[in-house]
């Protein structure tokens, strides 16, 4: 990363000098410019941009080639990185937290706040986004909105719940669990009891979608939260102030009753190794899994319903109310308190140095935040895939919705969530209101600024991997006090703590 860093700094001093902020025309489309996308696909394989109907109507409205790359997560980081070091990066690219941390000092994003003023559809759907010190670095501008900057009614804290099957309990003539140790005894029945009475010893109790592999336990957040605590790498309020759940007490707890789950052979085997949703799903058609912890965007909606429908017809999947703790706790995951926005796009400060294409990225940015731009993104095409009522509201051509799959990826500057959700998915309706609004804790992570002579990745990474090592028994439980000791002692906790709560007074959440 320092051997990038320093390519990125030679390059910013190389580049000439930025155009003149004043004489930019953004509704002048006279000239065919390319544009460039760089992101993620989401834990989803690269999907076919020849038949994405959302790109090719954009590059109709604005007279663009939109040259579009889109690589899955496990895989975009590196690929970012080697595109920095080789002076390439697209036009608009999308930034992890350690990516934007490392970068934003050096020069290679374009600080947008100077050319709010030529964007009035985005500076109406981002107001006052520019005084938001949440999103600025340095008094800089260099991240492009998202969702917590818009309307705060449209705020939607997850897709994520818990999932049962139905058949599966009635079955084996069982409830749906309420409590931890419920869960834990369906997961047994579900494992143990046959319950799909094939005679055969080939079904699971629980499975769930970790990201990339064993991301803090990322697949058991709602038992974390069953004994009150967040995901080990996550801050949360407690009476004491604002701490790192892995430092709060019921952290080894949960620690050790997912363990139990594990050496029980309760849980999914291979629920490590799920790159992507692609591979999870595949996983789920198999039709041999009895609770899963799962996002509807990838399980129920549109195509995804459907092949569930096909593969598994018998399987009565509903979802589960977040189970409670020995204290009552309830929380299914965490979800950001917003912060310091240090996640998202942003626009590579090369940018400018083309007056023509200067003023084409700023149009699209300003198309696409609001208006006609924004439906196309959200919706797709008008007349097509969706109609417009008198009132302004949106009907969804539910037929042909998987045309519009790549939607996602177009949303740069994020979208009006609840509105959008309730709009695009009213086929599933229920689930969606049950997803967004589950019990979740808050997760003060984003205030965390990076330190000086710290490597807030390797903090993380040390944290994650020794989660897996204390649920899978590579490491006992009995070591847990020297792990958090070794959180001071070499990866700087103390400084981690002291910056957060900085932060947290100057926000007004701690004195």
């Amino acid at each position: 990363m320092k051997k990038i860093l320093a390519i990125v700094l030679m390059l910013a001093l190389l580049a000439p000098a930025a155009v003149a902020e004043t004489g930019i025309d953004i509704n002048d489309l006279s000239q065919h410019v390319t544009i460039s996308l760089f992101s993620n696909a989401q834990n989803r394989a690269e999907r076919d941009l020849e038949d994405d109907y959302i790109r090719q109507q954009l590059q109709k409205d604005l007279n663009i080639d939109f040259d579009m790359v889109c690589r899955p997560r496990e895989e975009y980081d590196t690929a970012l990185n080697l595109a920095i070091t080789g002076g390439s990066v697209a036009d608009i690219f999308y930034v992890s937290e350690t990516q934007y941390d490392a970068f934003a000092p050096s020069g290679l994003f374009l600080d947008l706040k100077p050319y709010l003023q030529y964007m009035p559809t985005y500076s109406a759907a981002f107001p006052g986004i520019a005084e938001q010190e949440g999103i600025l670095y340095d008094g800089h501008m260099y991240m492009i909105g998202n969702k917590n900057y818009r309307d705060a009614d449209q705020y939607v804290s997850s897709y994520r719940c818990l999932w049962i099957r139905q058949d599966w309990l009635d079955a084996l003539n069982l409830k749906a669990p309420t409590t931890l140790e419920e869960f834990y005894d369906v997961a047994y029945a579900f494992t143990y009891n046959d319950p799909d009475k094939n005679g055969v010893d080939d079904t699971i109790g629980f499975s769930g979608f970790a990201g990339a592999a064993g991301s803090e336990a990322a697949m058991f957040p709602f038992v974390f939260g069953a004994y009150g605590v967040g995901a080990p790498t996550s801050y949360i309020m407690t009476d004491d102030g604002v701490k790192l759940s892995a430092e709060v007490e019921g952290t080894k707890d949960a620690l050790a009753f997912i363990k139990k789950m594990i050496d029980n052979k309760l849980v999914d085997p291979d629920v490590l190794s799920y790159a992507n949703y692609n591979q999870f799903n595949e996983m789920i058609y198999k039709n041999k899994v009895g609770m899963l912890y799962f996002s509807w965007a990838n399980f129920i909606k549109s195509q995804f319903g459907e092949q569930l429908r096909t593969l598994c017809p018998d399987a009565q999947w509903v979802t589960l109310p977040t189970v409670k703790g020995p204290e009552g706790h309830a929380y299914l995951e965490n979800y950001t308190v917003p912060g310091r926005t240090s996640a998202g796009y942003v626009v590579n400060a090369k940018v400018a140095e083309d007056p023509v294409k200067l003023a084409r990225v700023l149009k699209y940015l300003d198309y696409i935040s609001d208006g006609p731009g924004y439906r196309l993104v959200s919706y797709g095409i008008e007349g097509r895939h969706f109609t417009v009522n008198e009132d302004g509201s949106i009907n969804v051509n539910l037929e042909l919705a998987s045309e519009t799959e790549n939607g996602a990826q177009h949303q740069v500057c994020d979208r009006k969530e609840k509105e959008y959700l309730l709009t695009k998915f009213a086929d599933i309706k229920e689930e969606v209101e049950f997803a967004a609004y589950e019990p979740r804790i808050g997760d003060y992570t984003s205030f965390l600024p990076a330190v000086d002579g710290l490597n807030k990745a390797d903090w993380k990474r040390y944290i994650q991997e020794n989660v897996v090592k204390f649920i899978y028994g590579n490491r006992s439980l009995d070591e847990f006090d020297a792990f958090i000791d070794s959180l001071y002692k070499v990866y700087g906790q103390a400084e981690y703590n002291e910056a957060l709560h900085a932060n947290l007074v100057e926000a007004g959440i701690e004195k």
